[in-house]
């Protein structure tokens, strides 16, 4: 027997853990990418789409969804050389399920492209990675007007406000990348980055410095190893 959305939904909710952000001074609840590709496996997957409680697709999910899901391989080809990136929708499904408990828009976002990588502000998905940017991440990766047209269910679907487009950005944590440390990136202000507060070290009259650490599974930079 599947399990019903609300079980899967309580479940998931202990795989979250709190960060401490600096703009809100607050710990905030996020998701890491690596916990919710652990999470949604296609047995759960398969469970929520089978759910009937109204909010879900209450039929049994292709492959083909599935897979989508959880990752297929994207290719681009750039002066001669191909690229294969991995998509996947595992961060929009857990933020359909906890935020608008309603799973249906993934199709939308599915069918748009709007994958966990773009939306975390990744370039490995870029469409023509060697085209320059003026400011990359300058503008966040999904208006709030996409981004409510594409939760809507309808007219008689949830109207979503500024609140759930903010807490959107909880489920793609900014990734930092060894090769990018010398690039410029402005990240938008909705972005939630990999570091985490730990305590104000100094301040003078042109900023504050904090001791923060970084979170595992977002930045591939090689850790200090004491030997």
């Amino acid at each position: 027997m599947a399990m019903p959305c609300w079980k899967i939904r309580k479940a998931f909710n202990n795989h979250g853990e709190s960060l401490n952000r600096l703009s809100q001074q607050e710990k905030v609840k996020v998701y890491r990418y690596n916990k919710m590709m652990d999470f949604f496996t296609p047995e759960r997957i398969t469970d929520l789409w089978k759910c009937d409680c109204g909010d879900c697709p209450n039929e049994t999910p292709t492959a083909a969804i599935i897979g989508k899901i959880r990752g297929e391989s994207t290719t681009t080809k750039s002066n001669g050389t191909i690229r294969q990136s991995k998509a996947t929708y595992v961060g929009v499904l857990a933020f359909l399920l906890m935020e608008i408990l309603d799973i249906r828009p993934i199709a939308k976002f599915m069918e748009r492209g709007f994958s966990d990588q773009k939306l975390a502000g990744s370039r490995e998905l870029d469409s023509d990675p060697d085209q320059p940017l003026a400011l990359p991440g300058s503008k966040p990766p999904i208006s709030q007007q996409t981004f409510n047209d594409l939760v809507s269910q309808g007219s008689d679907g949830p109207s979503q406000g500024s609140a759930d487009y903010s807490n959107f950005f909880k489920y793609f944590i900014v990734n930092l990348r060894y090769e990018d440390r010398y690039t410029h990136r402005h990240i938008n202000e909705d972005h939630f980055l990999p570091f985490n507060i730990i305590k104000e070290v100094g301040k003078g009259g042109y900023s504050v410095v904090y001791k923060a650490e970084m979170l595992k599974g977002f930045h591939d930079f090689v850790e200090k190893v004491q030997v």
